[in-house]
């Protein structure tokens, strides 16, 4: 998300997986939230970016982001969540 416009993009990417949850392409919507909660210093929270890969593992299994979602899921959990 360029010129750091981060707390618009969440919140527009918000409403839209609220109104189409299931929509053919809400999946993609889920990633990119997830995403940029990962990325986004303006909006960075890792515990929110493990929520949405962890919604769109489970309502979306046949999704081209699965496997992704899953990476970034351990990598987080890994580095931010269960540091040793």
């Amino acid at each position: 998300i360029a010129h750091n416009r981060g707390p618009e993009a969440a919140k527009l990417l918000s409403e839209y997986i609220h109104t189409y949850g299931y929509a053919n392409n809400a999946d993609e919507a889920y990633f990119l939230l997830a995403k940029l909660y990962e990325d986004n210093a303006a909006v960075r929270n890792i515990r929110e970016s493990l929520k949405y890969y962890h919604k769109l593992r489970q309502q979306f299994p046949f999704s081209r982001y699965w496997a992704k979602a899953g990476e970034r899921i351990r990598y987080l959990n890994d580095h931010f969540i269960y540091v040793r």
